[in-house]
């Protein structure tokens, strides 16, 4: 990604306790997985944070530099808050400008999320600029339900809900069938080697599916 001189951090008051900086590193990581548990606890997803898969996510961003494309939001040192942006071209021909916002239940009522995904419009705005393109593009948020806060702000920021994820829980593993295969076939983890092609496999096997980005 090229980047640019750094967009403005969102203004604050000083008496609020709240301040926001840049993402300094990984160090800064365990922090925000923090703040993203407190919310998922809240809410309810059943996926929790790995902060090693974090990190890994955070070394390996795609069209995302992470120095100058992620704030956080801490209150009295506290990490509560963070925005992210990163864009990808999609199979379909468009172009998805990417923000993720998150802000623990703790912090919410302050105007947090509206900060944060005001700062992230105006960043990808500024990628969009420095990264042009004849494809049809959109900004998106990716929102929890029962995330009530980030809710509001996408909303009043004129986004539209278009699209619904679930998660299924079994109460036990007891009497899960054994799958059936086709002669020939056997399940068995993949080598190291191999797995360049089971990542081309699922690249090939989603290439349809519904907002699918392009293979990087």
């Amino acid at each position: 990604m090229t980047t640019t001189t750094p967009l403005p951090l969102p203004a604050w008051p000083a008496s609020s306790g709240i301040t926001f900086r840049r993402y300094g590193g990984l160090r800064d990581v365990a922090g925000m997985g923090e703040a993203n548990a407190r919310l998922r606890a809240h809410v309810g997803p059943l996926e929790p944070i790995d902060l090693d898969a974090m990190r890994h996510r955070y070394t390996h961003l795609v069209n995302c530099d992470p120095l100058v494309d992620c704030i956080l939001a801490e209150r009295d040192g506290i990490t509560v808050g963070y925005g992210r942006v990163e864009w990808h071209d999609l199979n379909d021909g468009d172009r998805i400008y990417d923000i993720t916002s998150v802000v623990e239940p703790s912090a919410w009522g302050l105007g947090i999320a509206e900060a944060l995904v005001g700062w992230s419009e105006d960043r990808l705005r500024e990628v969009a600029e420095a990264n042009p393109t004849d494809r049809r593009s959109w900004f998106a948020v990716h929102v929890f339900d029962g995330d009530e806060e980030q809710e509001r702000a996408s909303l009043a920021r004129g986004y539209t809900a278009v699209r619904w994820g679930a998660e299924m829980l079994r109460p036990d593993l007891e009497h899960v069938d054994e799958p059936r295969l086709p002669d020939g076939y056997v399940l068995r983890s993949p080598r190291e080697e191999e797995l360049p092609s089971v990542f081309q496999m699922q690249v090939e096997a989603f290439a349809e599916h519904w907002g699918q980005a392009q293979a990087d």
